[in-house]
């Protein structure tokens, strides 16, 4: 995204904050009032958890621009990737149905330098989007290891369902795009940017099938 993009979306939260507010107030008025019905109630309601929804959406736009612009402070600290890898699956929001359990077996003993608490969530995020992608029960893996990349240290992390293994790619249930997540996968990617790492979707065949982060490692 760009300069121009980044000031448009800041621009567009700033914006939409004072007429969501308004509406927020009404409809939480209308909510208190003694004269609804069950159905007008419920009516109501839905209505305050969309608005919820749509200012929950604003306050990401803002961060994902503060994030573009480089106005967020990053505390970086030395921790063992795979320390911050199982103490982000406990962040994560595994649905009920489908069933779907998270695989992290011993990975990579490498060290990065972060913020672990803005990584953390950045990962988590991107995890989720592939747990919520999945409409079978099964496993959804997390597989790091050690690399170079032009002679520099690195880590890959690999996020992908179990199915990947035994489906051809034709037969994948799976939509990256799923999952209700808002604007969190967007912030996880600009997030692993910020630390010079990347993001990007695993394919099989012309089928998304996962999700592939690199992140710098300390020597």
């Amino acid at each position: 995204m760009t300069e121009s993009a980044a000031g448009l979306l800041s621009h567009l939260s700033h914006e939409l904050r004072g007429p969501l507010g308004v509406v927020r107030g009404y409809l939480r008025l209308l909510g208190q009032g003694e004269k609804l019905d069950e159905k007008q109630f419920k009516a109501v309601t839905s209505a305050i958890s969309a608005a919820d929804r749509v200012v929950a959406l604003v306050d990401e736009a803002t961060e994902l621009s503060r994030l573009l612009r480089g106005e967020v402070t990053l505390r970086r600290v030395r921790v063992p990737f795979a320390s911050l890898l199982h103490a982000t699956i406990q962040a994560v929001d595994l649905p009920e149905e489908p069933a779907i359990d998270l695989d992290v077996p011993d990975g990579s003993s490498a060290s990065v330098l972060v913020d672990e608490s803005h990584v953390s969530a950045a990962l988590a995020a991107l995890i989720t989007s592939v747990v919520r992608a999945q409409s079978r029960p099964g496993t959804v893996q997390l597989t790091a290891r050690p690399l170079r990349v032009r002679h520099k240290p690195a880590v890959r992390l690999v996020i992908a369902p179990d199915t990947v293994s035994r489906l051809r790619a034709r037969e994948l249930p799976f939509d990256l795009a799923k999952g209700g997540q808002g604007l969190k996968a967007a912030i996880a990617v600009a997030i692993i940017d910020a630390h010079g790492g990347l993001v990007r979707e695993r394919h099989l065949g012309n089928r998304p099938a996962g999700v592939v982060v690199r992140l710098p490692a300390l020597r």
